[in-house]
């Protein structure tokens, strides 16, 4: 059997990415004789993106006219004359070359619209477009029509589909009334340790720490989050300005690409005189992140969106306590972590005045202890490599 493992993103889109890359690396470390994998690539700067990382692959460079054949598809009489004209479906004609059995997709990729004949798994993340659809984000460009077909299309049509937690499987048996046996649960698995382990080995961990030489003067916390507005930039602010009216001292950082609220952000700081307390990085690079993940005091995540991260199971594998969003995450989760409450940002402040102050440890201790012992026990990559596998 030929397993196409469509990659379908690129290195600034965020979490998805990291995601997609270590599945890969996870498939190929544990794959088993009697299938053979073929990585195929949308775009060439993904394919660029592969490459770098020590993977080859094909690319399917007919994604416009893909998107061009499945709106016209969409309509009966264009599909009748696309039929009678003998057009083919150029990504079932691709896979078919190719001589693709079966269909991996790493992210909910809009290629799924156009697996018509190939049996395929897909990796939905969240389903918060239907829940928080008021941010912009999901308001613009008909990103939720164009979910709401994607997301059916997989409950439809798909072997398999694979969600991070319980939760994120309750709400999609809910939100589309998927059958629960086509739902399997596998959770993140994040690059950046196996990274962290390789370089480790080969004695090569190099960053420019000079960036980052003023998280020796005080208590560092770090977001690493792209600026969207349902990554909720402006509560860590509304905190920030407790803080330093009480005259604490600390850093914040925040890293990633602008995806729409990056000047929100910042004239949000300059008007609360926070420039000294807040830095801002652009994207930075993977060694860059595991020196901030070493360093910092702790990890915050006020994210409106998403039942885990992998800055989640990140802070876990660097051994940091982190502040993360009451009620957001799957319940088992939250219990690893120290919540914060979206509609108070006093109850970070306190959180973080007292974890600066740290006047008993244990709480934190144990915190970082049972993180340890849940990635361990449900995030190995052999772990969820058998549960690929036992798919597939």
């Amino acid at each position: 059997m030929k397993l196409a493992i469509i990659f379908d993103a690129n290195e600034r889109g965020g979490g998805g990415f990291y995601q997609s890359i270590k599945t890969i690396e996870t498939l190929i470390k544990f794959k088993k004789n009697n299938y053979e994998l073929q990585i195929i690539t949308t775009t060439p700067e993904g394919q660029k993106d592969i490459e770098n990382r020590g993977f080859k692959s094909i690319c399917f460079n007919k994604q416009r006219w893909s998107n061009i054949y499945y709106k016209l598809k969409t309509s009966k009489i264009l599909e009748l004359i696309l039929k009678k004209l003998r057009i083919k479906n150029p990504f079932s004609d691709f896979l078919n070359q190719n001589k693709i059995d079966f269909v991996y997709f790493l992210g909910p990729s809009n290629l799924v619209n156009l697996c018509e004949e190939n049996n395929f798994i897909v990796n939905i993340y969240d389903f918060n477009h239907r829940m928080d659809n008021y941010f912009p984000e999901y308001r613009a460009q008909s990103v939720i029509d164009e979910r709401e077909v994607l997301f059916q299309n997989c409950v439809n049509k798909s072997f398999k589909i694979i969600v991070d937690t319980e939760r994120t499987k309750k709400e999609l048996k809910f939100l589309y009334s998927c059958k629960e046996s086509k739902i399997e649960v596998i959770p993140f698995n994040t690059y950046l340790p196996s990274l962290f382990e390789k370089n480790k080995k080969k004695n090569h961990i190099t960053v420019d720490g000079l960036k980052f030489d003023f998280i020796k003067e005080k208590k560092t916390f770090f977001y690493p989050a792209q600026f969207w507005a349902h990554k909720n930039h402006t509560y860590i602010i509304e905190a920030s300005k407790i803080l330093k009216n009480k005259n604490i001292d600390f850093y914040i950082i925040f890293c990633g690409s602008n995806k729409g609220n990056l000047k929100v952000i910042k004239d949000k700081i300059k008007e609360n005189n926070l420039e000294n307390n807040i830095k801002i990085f652009d994207f930075l690079k993977d060694e860059e992140i595991i020196f901030l993940y070493q360093n910092v005091s702790a990890i915050v995540m006020p994210t409106y969106v998403a039942r885990s991260t992998l800055p989640l199971y990140e802070s876990f594998y660097f051994n940091k306590n982190i502040f993360y969003a009451k009620d957001v995450l799957d319940p088992k989760l939250e219990e690893l972590v120290i919540p914060i409450d979206l509609n108070d940002p006093k109850d970070l402040s306190e959180k973080l005045e007292n974890f600066m102050s740290k006047t008993d440890n244990s709480m934190y201790e144990n915190k970082i202890k049972l993180s340890k012992e849940y990635l361990e026990k449900n995030c190995h990559e052999q772990i969820i490599a058998q549960k690929l596998n036992k798919i597939i």
